[in-house]
Formats: C-alpha cells, sequence, structure tokens
C-alpha cells in the first residue's frame, strides 16, 4: 500500500455468530404497532467466504437490513398476537 494509504478489510468469521437487530414500530395487517428485538445464529461455510465478499463488502450489515426488511414484511400480513408469536417462541401456546 502507498503511504498514507491503508487498506479496507472486511473481517468474517466462519464460528457461529448471533445477529442482534431491533426493530421499531413495524406495522401489523390490523394497523397496530409492535417493536421486535430479532435474534438470528448464522454461520458462514468457509466455501461461500470469496462470493460473500464478491456480493458485498459487509456482509454482517447486509444480513441485518434483510433480517429488518423481511420482519417489517412479515408483520404487515399478521394480527399483533400472530406478529409478537411468530417473533417470541416463548409466548407460542
Amino acid at each position: 500500500a502507498e503511504a498514507g494509504m491503508e487498506e479496507s478489510r472486511t473481517v468474517v468469521s466462519l464460528r457461529r455468530e448471533v445477529l442482534r437487530a431491533s426493530v421499531q414500530s413495524a406495522q401489523t395487517a390490523s394497523g397496530d404497532s409492535v417493536s421486535l428485538d430479532l435474534e438470528l445464529t448464522y454461520q458462514l461455510d468457509a466455501s461461500a467466504v470469496a462470493v460473500v465478499l464478491d456480493q458485498t463488502c459487509d456482509p454482517v450489515a447486509e444480513l441485518s437490513a434483510a433480517l429488518k426488511s423481511d420482519a417489517l414484511a412479515a408483520c404487515k400480513s399478521m394480527c399483533v398476537k400472530d406478529a409478537v408469536g411468530a417473533t417470541n417462541p416463548k409466548e407460542k401456546k
């Protein structure tokens, strides 16, 4: 690298990781609003690292954005009880 130029490196882990994300004010089908605390456990396969890094320079941020987007979309088709049950298995009966 040239003097004064720092290399940008993306670090990815091959260990099992937990991603936590929050969604504030997700709208449900009935028009109610819920806040969600999401948790996703994932593990990147070693053979997929090159493909992942070719697609994005920040795979964790992309995964977080996708998780939040999917949660917002799913809530739009659920009532409050279903939305809470889908994101909190302890609430299911």
